[in-house]
């Protein structure tokens, strides 16, 4: 039996049958049955990198940084200290040292503005060839915490030895 008018499926030269056939190929997403399905939606990997971006931003304080920094550098740091965070890695190398990946993940936990600002200051005044940058920014943010002080002391005191 065929209609007169123009099928949905197909064209005027070469119709289709009208058949419902449209369940049959995505049968996942006609009737899904709750007892397979969680009631609760599931995070995916992606919701939980986001949120995970979320807390570095305010744990760094990411709006304050980008007004005085560029963002794309706040970003990249942004975007390592999550990767590091959700790193499924038993250790990474820092400098020729294998460290246990919870210690690393401890340390950036520390890190805050004031040891972010510190490394792009450091990135802006140094003129050393760095060859590999990103080992050289996972170094820089797990020592940010314990050589930070040290160096605007040792900054401090070169500073008044000039006067």
């Amino acid at each position: 039996k065929q209609t007169s008018r123009l099928p949905l499926l197909g064209s005027q030269d070469f119709p289709k049958r009208e058949a419902s056939y449209l369940d049959n190929i995505y049968p996942e997403f006609s009737y899904p049955d709750p007892s397979i399905y969680s009631a609760k939606p599931q995070k995916s990997g992606w919701m939980e990198r986001w949120d995970l971006k979320e807390r570095v931003r305010n744990q760094i304080e990411y709006d304050a940084l980008c007004t005085q920094y560029a963002a794309e550098d706040v970003d990249a740091l942004v975007e390592l200290i999550s990767e590091v965070q959700s790193s499924t890695a038993d250790a990474v190398r820092l400098g020729k040292e294998q460290i246990p990946i919870e210690i690393i993940k401890e340390r950036f936990r520390q890190l805050t503005q004031m040891h972010v600002a510190y490394i792009l200051d450091s990135l802006r005044t140094t003129t050393t060839q760095i060859n590999n940058i990103k080992a050289y920014l996972l170094t820089a943010l797990y020592n940010a915490p314990t050589t930070m002080g040290f160096f605007y002391s040792a900054q401090v005191r070169h500073d008044l030895r000039r006067k």
